[in-house]
């Protein structure tokens, strides 16, 4: 068999931690690399080459130089990249955008691309809660953003799947349920990867992401910072960011001064099932086209 590249894309908040590190590195042997993401983030342990790719799907350049290296590389073995930051939008470019560069990085390699799902809702209001201070300052409530923020819209699995058919041959994705993943029921999925037998390795996600929940609150593992209260309460703060170094110095500060962690009211059993109605046509393009039911 030649080798490949495999390249897991997210989505956020499908159990992407436990499998970066429960899983895929332990899957590297003589015939396969694991390039990375690793925990913690430390940007001293990933490769070059996974380096060089993250740069290329954030800006779009240097694809070419990028190329030369994948091709050296699978002359010796194959490729395992695991990045849910694919499928983010941030630093000024869309997880539409990223998705078209990859489609630049791997077009005429052998690849396969592995997508992680969760039920929509609870995946929703996951992602919502971690870039809560992102969303806020738009003083939109969950359901609104849930339903209408670009940067959610990789829950509506519709325009998730139009984006990767555009991209990427079909016969090349490969979906995977969260909820399968935590009860250890990877076998598909390692296979996909490697020969080794799956029975070896134990998937933990109790311990890893979790949140408090107080009194209908949840309260996350982040902290609203004095730059964050800033930005939700003067107008002057919002809109483009500014390109002023001293501003930029000031607002960095800002942001190391944490003031307390950041409490989400959530939502009703009444709001989740509104929400889950409104996407139902967006699900169940998943059942049709890749036999994953929510």
């Amino acid at each position: 068999m030649s080798h490949k590249i495999i390249v897991h894309i997210g989505l956020p908040k499908t159990g992407t931690t436990s499998l970066q590190v429960d899983l895929f590195p332990k899957l590297g042997t003589e015939s396969i690399e694991y390039l990375g993401v690793f925990h913690p983030r430390d940007r001293t342990i990933e490769s070059e080459i996974y380096q060089n790719t993250l740069n290329a799907l954030n800006s779009g350049q240097n694809i070419a130089s990028l190329r030369e290296s994948l091709s050296e590389a699978l002359e010796l073995k194959s490729l395992l990249l695991s990045e849910e930051m694919i499928t983010v939008s941030n630093l000024g470019i869309s997880w539409r955008e990223k998705l078209s560069n990859l489609k630049s990085i791997l077009d005429g390699f052998n690849y396969e691309i592995v997508v992680t799902v969760r039920e929509p809702g609870s995946a929703l209001f996951s992602y919502y809660c971690e870039i809560y201070t992102t969303l806020k300052c738009q003083n939109k409530s969950f359901i609104e953003c849930a339903l209408n923020h670009e940067a959610l819209q990789i829950f509506h699995y519709q325009k998730l799947i139009t984006e990767l058919n555009l991209n990427f041959e079909k016969e090349r994705l490969h979906f995977y349920k969260f909820e399968d993943v935590i009860l250890n029921s990877i076998q598909q999925l390692t296979s996909l990867i490697t020969d080794q037998p799956s029975e070896g390795f134990e998937i933990s996600v109790e311990n890893r992401n979790s949140r408090e929940m107080k009194r209908g609150l949840v309260i996350t593992n982040h902290f609203l910072t004095a730059a964050d209260l800033l930005r939700f309460h003067h107008p002057l703060n919002r809109g483009e960011p500014s390109h002023s170094k001293a501003k930029n110095r000031i607002r960095n500060f800002l942001h190391r001064i944490p003031l307390h962690r950041i409490k989400i009211k959530k939502p009703s059993l009444e709001e989740m099932s509104q929400l889950r109605d409104c996407l139902y046509d967006e699900t169940r393009v998943l059942e049709q086209e890749y036999s994953i039911r929510y």
